[in-house]
This record gives C-alpha cells, sequence and structure tokens, in this order.
C-alpha cells in the first residue's frame, strides 16, 4: 500500500510538473506574440505616417508615385506646406536615416538583451536603427562627451598640482614629524609670504615672525590673506610661487605651477590626436570581439556578420552604461559599489544577450560570457596601452623634456 501511495503520489507531482511547465511555455509565448503585435503595429503605425506620399504624382517629372521616392526620377515626395521644424526633422532622416526608430531601437536594446541580434540576422533590418550607423553615433557622442569631461579633469588637477604649501605640511604633520621638520633646517632666509598670520604663529619652530600687513591685497584671489615677513629655512621656499617685491624681500604666496608653452603645446596635441582617432578605434575592436565569438560559437556554423551584429549592439549597451557609470562616479565619488555595479549588469547583460541570441544553456553560457568578457577586457587593455604610446609617439617633435625623460 505504502509503495503504491508512494507511485500515485510522484505521477501527482509529475502531472503538476509538466502542468507548470505547459503553463509557463504559454506564458512565454504569449509575450512573444504580444511583443510581436506591438512591434508590427507600430510598424505599420510608420508606414502610414512616414511612407504614404501627399500627393499622387511626382512634382518634377509626373510620375505617379507608389511610395516616398519617385521610382523615375528617384525625388523624395516632400510636402512644402509642412512646418518649419519638419524640415528640419526630414534632414536628419534623410541623411543619417534615424526618425522614430531610433527610440525603439535603445529601448529594445536594454528591454530585451540579444533581441536586436537576433532580429537582425533574421533579416528584419527596416524596422531598427542598422547596428553599424548606431554604433557609430553613440560612439561619437560618448567621445565627444567624453574627452571635454576629460579635458576639465586635467586642467583641474593640474591647476591643484604642487599647491600645497609648507603650511598644509605642517598641518598634516606629527607631532614627531614636526620635531624632525623644524630641526633638519636652519632658518637662513628672510622673505615675505602671503598666509594666515595665525598659521604661521603657530609653528615658531619654522618661522620667526618680524612684521606683517594685515590682509595685504596682492590680487583679488589671496586680498583675504596677510602679508608676513618671516625668517625660514630656504629650503622651504619651493612650496611657493614669487609675487613680487615687498619692503625690500621677496613676496612668495601659494600659485598654481605653469605649464610652458612646449607642454601645453604637447598636451593639446595628444588630446588631440586621442580624441580624433578614439572612435575609430572602438570601431577596430568590434571585430575582434567577434572573432572571438566566432570561435566561441565555432559549432553554430554562423556567418561572422551575425556575431558582428552582436558585437555591435553590445557596444553601444557598453558605451551607454560607461557614460551611466561616469555620471554616477562623479556624484558618488566612484567608491567600488559604483563599480561593482557598473561590472556585474554588463556582466547579466551580456550573459542574457548570448543566451537570446545562440541559445546554449545557462551553464555553457555564463562560463563563455566569464571567458569572453575577461579575455576581451585584457586584449583591450593591452590595445589601449599600444594606442596611447603611438599617440604620445607621434607628437615626439613637440615632447618636453620632462616627459621624455620618463
Amino acid at each position: 500500500m505504502e509503495k503504491r501511495k508512494g507511485k500515485s503520489l510522484s505521477k501527482k507531482l509529475d502531472i503538476v510538473q509538466k502542468s507548470a511547465r505547459r503553463s509557463l511555455r504559454r506564458d512565454i509565448l504569449a509575450r512573444r506574440l504580444k511583443l510581436q503585435r506591438e512591434l508590427e503595429y507600430k510598424r505599420l503605425k510608420r508606414i502610414r505616417s512616414k511612407y504614404v506620399p501627399p500627393y499622387t504624382h511626382c512634382k518634377n517629372c509626373g510620375t505617379e508615385l507608389k511610395g516616398m521616392y519617385c521610382h523615375n526620377c528617384g525625388q523624395y515626395a516632400l510636402d512644402s506646406r509642412q512646418p518649419f521644424w519638419k524640415y528640419i526633422l526630414q534632414y536628419f532622416e534623410n541623411v543619417y536615416q534615424f526618425d522614430t526608430k531610433i527610440w525603439s531601437t535603445l529601448w529594445m536594446l536594454f528591454r530585451r538583451p540579444g533581441f536586436l541580434t537576433t532580429e537582425f540576422n533574421a533579416g528584419k533590418i527596416a524596422s531598427y536603427v542598422h547596428p553599424m550607423r548606431l554604433f557609430m553615433c553613440i560612439t561619437l557622442l560618448f567621445f565627444i562627451g567624453f574627452f571635454m569631461f576629460i579635458g576639465d579633469t586635467v586642467d583641474r588637477a593640474m591647476s591643484n598640482l604642487n599647491s600645497e604649501t609648507i603650511i598644509d605640511e605642517l598641518e598634516e604633520a606629527s607631532a614627531e614629524d614636526y620635531r624632525a621638520m623644524s630641526s633638519i633646517f636652519d632658518k637662513d632666509t628672510v622673505v615675505a609670504i602671503a598666509v594666515d598670520i595665525e598659521d604661521v604663529k603657530r609653528y615658531p619652530e619654522v618661522f620667526d615672525i618680524i612684521e606683517y600687513a594685515a590682509k595685504d591685497s596682492l590680487s583679488e584671489d589671496n586680498g583675504s590673506l596677510d602679508t608676513v615677513k618671516v625668517r625660514m629655512p630656504s629650503e622651504y621656499l619651493g612650496t611657493f610661487e614669487y609675487v613680487e617685491d615687498w619692503h625690500g624681500v621677496g613676496l612668495y604666496a601659494a600659485g598654481a605651477p605653469q605649464m610652458d608653452e612646449k607642454e601645453t603645446l604637447f598636451i593639446d596635441g595628444l588630446f588631440g590626436v586621442l580624441s580624433g582617432y578614439a572612435p575609430l578605434f572602438s570601431l577596430f575592436l568590434v571585430p575582434v570581439m567577434a572573432l572571438m565569438l566566432k570561435g566561441l560559437y565555432r559549432k553554430k556554423r554562423m556567418m561572422y556578420m551575425n556575431h558582428l551584429a552582436f558585437s555591435l549592439h553590445w557596444g553601444c549597451f557598453f558605451y551607454i552604461m560607461t557614460t551611466l557609470f561616469i555620471i554616477a562616479g562623479e556624484l558618488w565619488h566612484y567608491n567600488g559599489l559604483t563599480w561593482y555595479v557598473f561590472l556585474g549588469i554588463n556582466l547579466l547583460y551580456t550573459a542574457i544577450a548570448l543566451h537570446w541570441v545562440y541559445g546554449n544553456d545557462w551553464a555553457k553560457t555564463v562560463l563563455k560570457t566569464v571567458l569572453l568578457y575577461f579575455v576581451y577586457l585584457f586584449i583591450v587593455i593591452v590595445l589601449s596601452a599600444a594606442f596611447f604610446a603611438w599617440a604620445i609617439y607621434s607628437q615626439k617633435d613637440i615632447m618636453p623634456s620632462s616627459i621624455a625623460n620618463w
């Protein structure tokens, strides 16, 4: 009896499991059909609004129109009575072939990883922006914004370089370091420095105050500082910048170091080379990933263009996510959480996209995702280093000696 009950219970469990699997398949099929109906509806709506000519015969040659372009002379059926903004919109649609498809393409890129590649490989090209055109547009916008951001960051870094004075070093030093600093050097020079008088009074072992002028306005930047004539070690003058003479001695203030003309030309030239060739370099990396995919999925016997389409769509997602990562890093100071979230999202997206496009089970997909991602990352680092070295070498004629001696 117990055996019969056990068999009966196992049969009931099998029936329940099969019923659950059939229900899951029906739900998946229903979602796919719903998505296909939505896409078809949008396609027909776009055709009705974008591809129905405003008149029946071509204005140029008089041939009866069967679409937005005359099959005899090729003229576009433009509605001359439309508002000005539509002319601008049609310019971008005709030259760059960007219309409302760009938004549905970007939406599907994020909503359904790998779906756009599957549609492209199935020959459904006109319903979405072509992957090559989409990739070129996104990378161009990314690198324009990226080098503007990097340029501002470098300018801020150079303006803050070596701006820490001996006062700042003394404030950060411990008691033992302070005693060591004050005993090493002799107070062998008399100068005037633009600082807060209270800061100087805190370190009598380093500064002997001779006289001072309260809040002597040297410039708009340091008008709130005192001008203090002190006897101090000459070795510490390197942390200040000479301004002018004051009461027979040199007046020094904390100032940003200025790059000479050759260093400025070199940095500007280097950024020019990097920003000019970076989009082409990113495009060169696309066939590299496609070759790796062809090797990983050689048993699928897919054409190289199928792998290339995946690489282009993946690259579009990567550059958009990198933009969001930079924005998030600026807001949260690039803490570890931001990096791990960025890495996790990219790995998850890649795994889902590979599973959707190539149809392997999840175990193989995850393994190939990790292998693809980190081998590709290593290749990118090596090629990027070579690219950066070439960019520096291309500026060798104007390279300053301070950089050449590295």
